[in-house]
């Protein structure tokens, strides 16, 4: 049986327009994913969480996210376990991706007066990203051939526009993953791949439920990070501009959510909240790693424990009579 995939009981007897009928149909391994949303230091949040879930016996097949959420999902696909979430955790107990203090301000305001395309560099995240990957694994494939796990993280190509999902070629590289979907602006530059460049994705997609669904995601649990990552100490215009961008990163995951929910897709949507974590802070990674596990328990015993649910039967009947589009390839 394919990983996060569980047998649907039926036994309903009708034929479907291709000629399957609707008890072998109903029969077939459906796809349970994990979608993680980009949330900088609050990452650590969806690490504990997901401790939690895995601990109850919740095994995804499929793991999609941005920027942090895009790290996390590789580093899960690499090793889908309880093990493998608690080894994330370490990650982000040891993430300092910029300076602290006012080492912090000085590099900001030096590169921000020579007008240079970010606050801070990317090298030393760069080195600290590639340290931590899967050792053995270099691409996306290689991880699905350990695991039998896909992995997929969102990115924007920088001027085109053009939205990117690594992961959609199994021989895209995880360090390209991880360091496009997250170079956030303005604090980070954008990541070149060959002859392009890339950006963090939440500039399309914060939490990117479609992707998922396009690669045959039946349900799905979305965890969403809440909190001021965009928000920049200032007043006046700094603040008025991050809260447009954080309003419009808000109305993008909910039109993703309502359109997958409209496709028959079964949503689990948890909130996750940062408390008084600033954004800037990554001195507090037990803190969040904790408030994670509070959240995803307090998720769980709302829902009884009963996590994976199965497709919902408005899914299944699209699906019985042809209505859901086959699932990109990929293998």
């Amino acid at each position: 049986m394919f990983p996060g995939r569980r047998q649907i009981l039926g036994l309903i007897a009708i034929r479907t327009p291709d000629g399957m009928d609707a008890q072998r149909l109903s029969r077939e391994e459906t796809m349970f994913a994990v979608v993680l949303s980009g949330g900088g230091n609050y990452g650590a949040l969806e690490a504990g969480a997901l401790e939690v879930f895995l601990e109850a016996g919740v095994r995804p097949g499929l793991w999609a996210g941005t920027s942090a959420g895009g790290m996390n999902a590789i580093m899960m696909a690499s090793d889908p376990t309880v093990h493998g979430a608690r080894v994330l955790q370490d990650y982000w107990r040891k993430a300092r991706p910029v300076p602290q203090g006012g080492a912090s301000i000085f590099t900001a305001t030096r590169r921000f007066a020579a007008g240079m395309e970010s606050l801070f560099p990317n090298e030393s995240v760069a080195e600290f990203i590639q340290s931590r990957l899967p050792a053995g694994c270099q691409t996306f494939g290689d991880i699905y051939r350990r695991t039998r796990q896909r992995a997929f993280a969102l990115a924007v190509e920088y001027p085109g526009n053009v939205t990117r999902v690594f992961g959609e070629q199994p021989e895209d590289r995880l360090i390209d993953g991880a360091m496009a979907t997250s170079a956030l602006p303005p604090y980070f530059p954008p990541w070149a791949v060959g002859s392009l460049r890339y950006m963090d994705g939440a500039v399309a997609a914060n939490l990117p439920v479609r992707v998922a669904v396009e690669y045959g995601a039946e349900e799905i649990l979305a965890m969403n990070i809440e909190g001021t990552i965009i928000h920049i100490e200032g007043s006046g215009i700094i603040n008025i501009s991050a809260f447009a961008v954080g309003a419009m990163i808000a109305q993008l995951t909910v039109n993703q959510v309502e359109w997958a929910r409209h496709e028959g897709v079964r949503v689990h949507f948890l909130k996750l909240d940062a408390g008084p974590v600033r954004s800037w802070d990554f001195t507090q990674a037990d803190f969040l790693i904790e408030r994670g596990r509070e959240l995803a328990r307090t998720f769980l015993a709302e829902r009884k424990g009963k996590l994976p649910q199965g497709p919902t039967w408005n899914y299944r009947m699209r699906r019985l009579f042809g209505g859901i589009a086959r699932p990109k390839a990929w293998d």
